[in-house]
């Protein structure tokens, strides 16, 4: 599979390049995490007071 964006960092000297899935493959990936409405609201309140900060 062909990956137009890549994630890439260092690692103890190495670089380490990670595919990041267009939105289509990812719906398709298996889930990993749970996350209620209230804690996606508070999420989101916490974003928007650092975006304000800035």
């Amino acid at each position: 599979m062909i990956h137009d964006i890549s994630k890439n960092h260092v690692d103890n000297s190495k670089l380490i390049v990670e595919p990041v899935p267009d939105l289509l493959t990812a719906l398709k990936l298996p889930k990993f995490a749970k996350t209620t409405v209230k804690e996606f609201e508070q999420e989101r309140k916490e974003l928007a007071k650092e975006l304000v900060k800035r």
